[in-house]
This record gives C-alpha cells, structure tokens and sequence, in this order.
C-alpha cells in the first residue's frame, strides 16, 4: 500500500510475472507512488521482472505493453532466452568443490525464461 511504501527505505522487486505486477499496481495506484519512491533517490533493486518492471524500456511485450516505473535507463527483452514453454531441467555435474565435501555428483538445474538487457544508456555501468 502507499502507507507501507511511506515506511521503507528501500525497495527489492523480486521475479515473477511484470504485467501482472503492474496490472497490481496499477489497480492499487502504485505506480506514481513507485516512480517517486525511486525518484526521490531511494534504493530500489529489481531482478528477473523486477527488472522488467523497472526499464524504461521493454520488447516483446503482451499485446496492449505493460506499464513500466521506469528509472533504470535500459532495453530489456522480455522473454529473450525464449518462451515460458521452453524453459526445462537438466542434470549437471557439481563441481569438485562440492563433491569433496560429500555433495552428489550432480545437481538438478532449472533453466527458465528470463529477460535479457538489450541495450543501456550511457550512464548505465
């Protein structure tokens, strides 16, 4: 609530799904709550669709776009490493630093969508 985004020093966006979260907070009129929040120089940090949600620019959007908060001066790919279809498992070898400790030989790894940075402005590091 704007209440509670009045009380934090800082903000984390975490993943999951950015048009759903600026449908959210859209309806719970967040959204110039959240620009001047980070506008006014706090610490906000977004991963995964809290990136998304945080570029001021974004392709392969839904049909319709999605509202951005923007701030973070970048281009980001939505779905650049494929559809949600496309993500999958798959075993790996562990490294040896794990294996000499008594861990397995390998580990269950999960590759799923993800956004990619396509392109940053020139402050951007």
């Amino acid at each position: 609530t704007k209440e509670e985004l009045a009380g934090v020093s800082g903000l984390i966006i975490p993943g999951g799904e950015s048009t759903t979260m600026a449908l959210v907070a859209e309806k719970w009129g967040l959204i110039p709550e959240l620009q001047g929040f980070a506008n006014a120089g706090k610490p906000v940090w977004g991963t995964c669709a809290g990136m998304i949600f945080l570029a001021e620019r974004a392709e392969g959007m839904k049909k319709g776009g999605q509202a951005l908060l923007g701030g973070l001066d970048i281009c980001v790919s939505r779905n650049f490493f494929g559809a949600q279809s496309n993500s999958f498992e798959a075993p790996l070898p562990a490294h040896q630093a794990l294996t000499q400790y008594g861990g397995d030989d390998s580990f269950r790894a999960v590759f799923i969508r993800a956004p990619a940075v396509v392109d940053a402005g020139p402050q951007v590091r």
